[in-house]
């Protein structure tokens, strides 16, 4: 028995199926991470294909079937027309896209999710990016991977739990999060951190996507930022 549902959702990507169908993957505001089977969405003529662009929001209609969903509906609600104008805002909405479609199962469903997406692309259709790729990106990785259980401890130590006090701290991918000098010992590799490097740790994870271009530091910091965000993916991925 198929059951029909309507929901705003965001694309994320799309793939062939069969000679004029197509796949579309969505996070939804509801239902979690959805594929859905458009049928004849090759087809000049299409009806739905038009709403289904990325960098916005959609309602879509779902039949959910026992072995697959078909689009029934779609309309296009909001379109940030902002990020198709500059090529640096399509590489942060592209990768965004990505990294929720390749990391988030299908069928999880969390709100905070859906909230973060759409709060990316907002805060890259209003605001400037100049140059600033690689940071956005690292900001809305470990935004995404907090929100998924992964939230890097960084107001007290992870191994003692006591408050951080400047020193010999280091970032510890294998621990999850900054360990203090007195707890560090041979088996730990990671990153030392200064007390600005700490800082903007702890301000990505309070600070709402559309704050984060506001985020002041030097080039050096944010260099350490990206490098500690790529291990730290890497590692959960794996």
């Amino acid at each position: 028995m198929s059951h029909y549902y309507q929901t705003n959702a965001i694309t994320l990507s799309r793939q062939d199926a069969r000679e004029n169908d197509r796949v579309f993957s969505f996070y939804t505001e509801g239902h979690g991470k959805v594929l859905a089977q458009v049928t004849s969405a090759k087809k000049i003529k299409s009806r739905l294909s038009g709403h289904l662009e990325p960098f916005g929001i959609v309602e879509i209609g779902v039949v959910k079937g026992i072995r697959k969903n078909r689009l029934a509906s779609a309309r296009a609600k909001n379109r940030y027309e902002n990020i198709f104008k500059n090529i640096e805002k399509i590489f942060c909405a592209g990768y965004c896209l990505r990294l929720v479609d390749e990391i988030v199962r299908e069928g999880v469903s969390d709100n905070k999710i859906y909230t973060l997406l759409h709060s990316g692309l907002k805060t890259l259709d209003t605001q400037e990016i100049n140059g600033s790729i690689k940071i956005f990106n690292a900001i809305f990785t470990v935004k995404l991977l907090a929100i998924l259980g992964y939230q890097p401890q960084v107001e007290n130590c992870i191994g003692c739990a006591k408050p951080l006090i400047d020193g010999n701290n280091i970032f510890s991918i294998k621990r999850g999060g900054v360990v203090c000098a007195q707890c560090a010992d041979a088996l730990d590799s990671g990153t030392r951190v200064c007390p600005n490097d700490i800082k903007l740790l702890r301000l990505v994870l309070r600070l709402e996507m559309i704050d984060i271009l506001k985020l002041r530091a030097s080039a050096s910091v944010f260099k350490k930022f990206n490098t500690i965000v790529a291990e730290f993916l890497k590692f959960h991925l794996h």
